[in-house]
């Protein structure tokens, strides 16, 4: 499955490094309504040009249709994802906050398909997501956005030449299937959907009552990291994180991949640093990424990092050299990111603690 990361103002949200989210979250009845996969099917007609969709589907759904008797994308829309042969186009509307899966499958031939913003315009800076065979996500949208989506078929694909029948190869499927994404403080459990980046479902006591919500879990991102004293060069600061200590994927980052479950520690170090002095940080665990950010937690303000090794020997990073280390102790602190791995790549092995030993030589 590939996954997009969907990075835009306004209605397209979604909770890059250090956004807050929304804050008020959603009503468990919206919760459970956006959770909820397609089942219905819709057939009719889609336009074979992106002016003439007349047809509005409203995820999540399965929709059927064929591509006899349409045309190419003449106005090279979806070129861009290709969609070189006959090609129809469908608006589609979601309503609620969510993350949004596409898949699209032809009965005798590979279906081509491509998400675009809405707008019929040969750009392909539009283009969301391209898809062929897998389904894409397009990662917390909404509420009330729409998006164009394109289905066609390579113009040499031998399923053209196929004679109509029942059921006829030129037959497709368009599956949108939706996860409500849940703001900080709404409730959560199982079949609600998943807390935005950044939170993840804790219980906290309410009037005597035990009560799900997503919440920012203690030194878990920019918004609140903990805080860690390398006091002394020669001296070892270490952080243990056990199996079951809470953390979200609230940011991402250029080596360590997309995001991960991650601790976040605002480095305090010594002032009076000589100029060759340097940061050594050594994670024993070998699917544990790390990333170093100057104070802003900027992206572009990345200092450093190391991606887990995958099966390797577990990995360090080094900061340093001509006054780097000593212009940072003299400025705000910077901040580690320890990112974690995910539950799902090791679903066999039992998780155990990690140790993070940071050092500094001078």
């Amino acid at each position: 499955m590939f996954v997009v990361w969907l990075l835009a103002p306004s209605a397209w949200a979604c909770a890059d490094p250090g956004d807050d989210g929304q804050a008020d979250g959603a009503t468990e009845a919206e919760a459970e309504a956006g959770a909820e996969t397609g089942t219905g099917t819709s057939e009719a007609p889609l336009g074979d040009r992106c002016e003439d969709t007349a047809v509005i589907i409203e995820a999540p759904t399965r929709f059927e249709g064929s591509l006899r008797g349409a045309t190419g994308d003449s106005e090279g829309i979806a070129a861009a994802c290709g969609l070189s042969g006959p090609t129809v186009f469908a608006a589609v509307t979601l309503r609620t906050r969510a993350d949004l899966q596409v898949l699209a499958r032809g009965r005798a031939y590979s279906a081509k398909f491509a998400v675009l913003r809405p707008g019929c315009v040969a750009d392909p800076s539009r283009i969301l997501a391209c898809g062929e065979s897998l389904p894409v996500t397009l990662t917390d949208i909404g509420p009330d956005v729409e998006v164009l989506v394109a289905i066609g078929i390579d113009a040499a694909d031998p399923a053209l030449a196929a004679v109509a029948g029942e059921p006829d190869p030129l037959a497709y499927e368009l599956r949108l299937e939706t996860l409500a994404v849940l703001g900080e403080h709404a409730r959560c459990q199982p079949g609600f959907g998943r807390c935005e980046a950044g939170t993840v479902c804790l219980a906290s006591e309410e009037s005597g009552v035990l009560v799900d919500r997503c919440r920012r879990p203690p030194a878990d991102s920019c918004f609140a990291p903990g805080t860690l004293i390398v006091a002394n060069p020669g001296a070892a600061a270490i952080i243990e994180i056990g199996p079951d200590d809470p953390h979200s994927d609230a940011h991402a980052h250029a080596c360590t991949g997309w995001r991960r479950p991650e601790r976040v520690e605002r480095l305090v170090l010594p002032a009076g640093l000589s100029e060759t002095a340097t940061l050594q940080i050594h994670a024993d665990d070998a699917r544990v990424g790390l990333a170093l950010r100057g104070p802003s937690c900027l992206p572009e303000h990345a200092l450093a990092c190391a991606p887990a090794s995958e099966g390797g020997e577990p990995i360090s990073l080094s900061f340093g050299g001509p006054g780097q280390l000593a212009s940072l102790a003299a400025g705000e602190p910077p901040l580690l990111f320890i990112e974690l791995p995910h539950a799902e790549q090791d679903p066999d092995e039992a998780p155990g603690a990690i140790t993070v030993t940071v050092e500094l030589f001078d």
